[in-house]
């Protein structure tokens, strides 16, 4: 199982304001597993 193309390249390299934002912008790139069968995303 390979992460959306680049979701390494740009969470690595971007600062957020408090672990709010950052836990938005996980839950919005975590997104691109919805509805997948050979994913499991616990939370």
């Amino acid at each position: 199982m390979n992460p959306p193309h680049g979701f390494l390249r740009r969470s690595a390299t971007r600062t957020f304001r408090d672990r709010r934002e950052a836990g938005r912008a996980v839950a919005e790139e975590l997104m691109s597993y919805r509805d997948r069968d050979d994913v499991l995303v616990f939370g």
